[in-house]
């Protein structure tokens, strides 16, 4: 509440954050705990002041899972068509990610390794195909689609666009 300043947390295990686009990982993460200002038609009823106030809302990451799962939401409402779309702009993610700088208290190293990305194949949000790219102990990424698992030649993992050019 920004009149009282009474903060009401409601704490809430998670294993992933769903996160809107952005060009690189870190700018969406920055953006899912971003605060947000409840005003207008959106003001918060504190319970404390006992009546509608402005307030902010935000995320707030008391601790983190061994394993941390990001789904990146590709698929959104259009509200003109009323379908949903698939994004299918390109997103930078590191190998290795350092989430402390994150935790509201960073007790320790938070270092996430990236080993395994899920991507959809296919041109909308009703067709398609997914395909899943994992690291083993070793260091070697292997490709799975269905039946069929490859080795991949360079460890860079991208999407390829609805024609087969990658993107």
């Amino acid at each position: 509440c920004s009149t009282c300043s009474t903060e009401y947390p409601t704490p809430t295990p998670f294993y992933e954050l769903d996160l809107q686009l952005a060009p690189t990982l870190k700018e969406a993460i920055e953006n899912y705990l971003s605060e947000e200002e409840l005003v207008g038609v959106n003001k918060y009823h504190c319970r404390r002041c006992n009546e509608k106030q402005n307030a902010k809302r935000f995320i707030r990451l008391d601790s983190l899972p061994d394993t941390l799962n990001f789904q990146l939401l590709r698929f959104v409402f259009h509200r003109e068509s009323g379908q949903k779309k698939k994004l299918t702009s390109f997103i930078q993610f590191p190998e290795e990610l350092d989430m402390s700088e994150y935790l509201k208290s960073p007790p320790g190293s938070h270092l996430y390794s990236l080993v395994a990305v899920l991507s959809h194949k296919g041109p909308s949000a009703h067709s398609g195909h997914y395909i899943v790219n994992i690291c083993n102990s070793s260091g070697d990424w292997y490709q799975f689609s269905d039946d069929k698992v490859e080795k991949m030649q360079n460890k860079r993992i991208e999407d390829d666009d609805d024609n087969g050019k990658q993107k």
